[in-house]
């Protein structure tokens, strides 16, 4: 399931979901929005979006949206997760990373290239050589510096 509010950076959350759609139009999506614009509205309910709110969230919206959407779920076929979460990384213009525990688990491809990896299993293959990820170092006294484990 995704949810994404409208106004992003990049592009929008109508245009992200025209893209989302091209690879898979079964993935259930929810935005949200500050505006109720009717075009806005209008674009969404002709994309198939299954729930537009409108700002501010009420909490147990989000869990029925949620909710619908786990159940709606388990009746389809097998859903490549790892996919779209690399879609939506790599279609945010900063410097992305994703770690459960001391393991990265995604970077987006923006973040490989900086760091000069050609995929997120070169760049934990660095990591697991490091005796730990983040290194904070100097005197008491002096301004702390974090130094990265990686290249």
């Amino acid at each position: 399931m995704i949810i994404s509010d409208i106004q992003m950076p990049v592009m929008n959350g109508l245009e992200m979901c025209e893209k989302i759609f091209k690879i898979d139009p079964s993935i259930p999506v929810a935005l949200t929005t500050a505006y109720s614009d009717s075009s806005y509205l209008m674009k969404a309910i002709e994309l198939g979006i299954d729930k537009y709110i409108i700002k501010p969230i009420n909490m147990l919206e989000i869990l029925a949206v949620i909710q619908k959407s786990l159940n709606l779920e388990s009746n389809q076929k097998e859903v490549h997760y790892e996919d779209y979460i690399q879609f939506i990384l790599d279609s945010n213009p900063t410097f992305m990373f994703i770690m459960h525990s001391d393991e990265v688990e995604y970077a987006n491809r923006r973040f490989l290239d900086l760091m000069g990896y050609e995929n997120v299993i070169s760049l934990k293959e660095q990591i697991s050589s490091c005796e730990s990820l983040f290194e904070i170092y100097g005197h008491e006294d002096e301004k702390k510096l974090v130094r990265v484990c990686f290249k």
